[in-house]
């Protein structure tokens, strides 16, 4: 059945499903600078800057077309689809396998390095809290991933086959390797679950009450955590979702990093360009954007985990201390020690500092911008 609704001076189009989904809005936002900033501009084949749209809503695994200009680029946000297209576009026909389609003409042709608002309204989800899915990611063969919902927020952990690697200084790294990065040894270890992304503040939020970060957004790390907090907020939430996260190893940290059993060798969490993956000093443009960004707004690495190179640093679970050349399994770091690690480098680090192999540290009071967490645990739950 086909239907055709006229609202005001917006024309929408709805066939099959298409009761279950509609545009509840549509606006150019004057104030929003996405779309003309360093770090989140798209340009086209053109070298224009694209318009952007941000689709609000919580249902994901929409498709989108604009006709023959095509769209550029779309990023999942919490929350948010970002999709770019060149200006002029005058419609967007969405997708989706649950909910139907959606033709939308805009009631203004959009403008280069301009942002839009659409909000889209679906079926509301029931929500459980702590509902646990598993499914296989079809774009990542090697990964299992276990999706957690905690409230209205929900989050990825990625199964990560274990395995034996070459763990510190290796030859990739180059000059760049600093001693405590030495000696190069073999670690082995079991599977495990870590992390899609760097906890965001919502999460946190949600489970804590509370935001500490100095540099807030819904998708951003959260930051300015000791590594108690962390705990106490991994107690909270093991106790919500009856699962047992934890904070990485130091070892699977290194390993997931590297992309696991998938690992390419690259000298960064998924690329040897650090810019392609990594938000850093120069990336970020410090001068001007203080603070971290998004999560999953550069390329994943091999095992489709974002932002394990840049954006922020990530507790780990170890006391900080010298390797030995001798081969490991599963190691859990020194018995005790003065600072607790942390790894990955963050936006205010220069791009060398954050190679899969940087080691760098802190008092486990540490409070940082710069510092965050993401969440592990084993495989055999």
């Amino acid at each position: 059945m086909r239907q055709i609704l006229i609202i005001l001076s917006m024309f929408c189009v709805f066939v099959g499903r298409a009761q279950d989904v509609s545009v509840t809005s549509f606006s150019l936002d004057e104030f929003d600078l996405t779309a003309n900033v360093q770090g989140t501009a798209v340009s086209d084949q053109n070298g224009e800057k694209c318009a952007l749209i941000k689709i609000f809503t919580t249902a994901t695994g929409f498709t989108y077309e604009v006709g023959i200009l095509g769209i550029v680029k779309t990023e999942q946000h919490t929350g948010e689809i970002w999709v770019y297209v060149p200006h002029g576009v005058k419609r967007i026909k969405m997708n989706h396998q649950q909910y139907g389609m959606v033709e939308y003409f805009f009631p203004m042709p959009l403008e280069s390095a301009r942002t839009y608002r659409m909000v889209l309204k679906t079926p509301k989800p029931v929500i459980k809290d702590s509902v646990v899915i598993r499914y296989q990611d079809a774009e990542v063969e090697s990964a299992t991933t276990l999706t957690v919902r905690v409230g209205k927020i929900s989050f990825d952990m990625i199964k990560v086959e274990g395995g034996t690697f070459t763990m510190g200084a290796t030859p990739e790294q180059k000059g760049e390797a600093r001693k405590d990065e030495k000696p190069a040894h073999q670690v082995t270890l079991s599977n495990f679950l870590i992390g899609e992304t760097e906890v965001t503040q919502t999460l946190w939020r949600e489970v804590m009450g509370s935001n500490p970060s100095g540099y807030k957004g819904s998708d951003l790390p959260v930051t300015n955590i000791t590594w108690d907090d962390c705990h106490e907020f991994i107690k909270k939430l093991n106790e919500r979702t009856g699962k047992t996260f934890r904070l990485p190893t130091e070892a699977e940290w290194e390993y997931a990093a590297r992309g696991g059993k998938g690992s390419q060798g690259y000298i960064f969490s998924g690329s040897n360009a650090v810019l392609d993956v990594a938000w850093h000093n120069k990336d970020s443009n410090r001068d001007k954007h203080n603070g971290p960004y998004a999560i999953k707004s550069k390329d994943p690495n091999e095992l489709g985990i974002y932002d394990m190179s840049g954006n922020v640093n990530e507790w780990c679970s170890d006391w900080f201390g010298d390797y030995t050349k001798e081969a490991q399994t599963n190691p859990q770091g020194p018995a005790s020690g003065q600072e607790r690690v942390y790894r990955g480098g963050s936006w205010w680090y220069y791009g060398k500092s954050c190679r899969v192999s940087r080691r760098n540290s802190g008092k486990p009071e540490t409070k940082s911008a710069m510092v965050g967490l993401r969440l592990a645990m084993s495989a055999n739950q």
